[in-house]
């Protein structure tokens, strides 16, 4: 969330991450509005792509805000809007960002192409929202968590870390 001057970064269990994040900080302040919440994630480009693990241990350097959707801009409320217009509200605003450490996730119509993205960079699985869906926290029946068929066999050991 980014209000003026002041940013801040939320876990999504509410935890103050702002202080471990200053690269990603950096790129938030120079966005091109005076006020922004985004829904994303933080990921670690390690040498295989995404490493979220070593995010979790808190290590690397090469962290990345990877955004899924917006739900405030410049004081307007955009959660009521479907989701497919605030993807549009996203891209203009990070369109013309210069930074590596913001981007936006692509959205995909044909399901198998995506899977196909997600097993290629070894990704644990995707969210899938109804395009015409306004935000609601939390899980919602218009969200659907689909696995990656081959991400946790291949990633066994990092699982069991994770997820216990």
């Amino acid at each position: 969330m980014r209000g003026g001057s002041d940013i801040a970064l939320y876990s999504r269990n509410g935890r103050d991450l702002t202080q471990r994040f200053t690269s990603v900080l950096d790129a938030v302040r120079k966005l091109p509005c005076k006020s922004v919440a985004l829904d994303c994630e933080l990921v670690l480009m390690g040498p295989e792509g995404i490493d979220f693990y070593s995010l979790m241990k808190r290590t690397g350097e090469n962290v990345a805000l990877m955004a899924f959707d917006i739900l405030e801009l410049n004081g307007s409320d955009l959660r009521p809007l479907p989701l497919a217009a605030r993807k549009i509200y996203l891209w203009k605003l990070l369109s013309r960002n210069k930074s590596s450490n913001l981007a936006v996730v692509p959205s995909f119509e044909d399901g198998e192409e995506l899977m196909l993205a997600v097993m290629k960079h070894s990704l644990e699985g995707v969210v899938s929202k109804r395009r015409s869906a306004p935000y609601a926290s939390g899980s919602r029946p218009e969200w659907v968590k689909v696995k990656s068929p081959t991400w946790r066999q291949a990633n066994k050991d990092r699982w069991e870390l994770m997820h216990g």
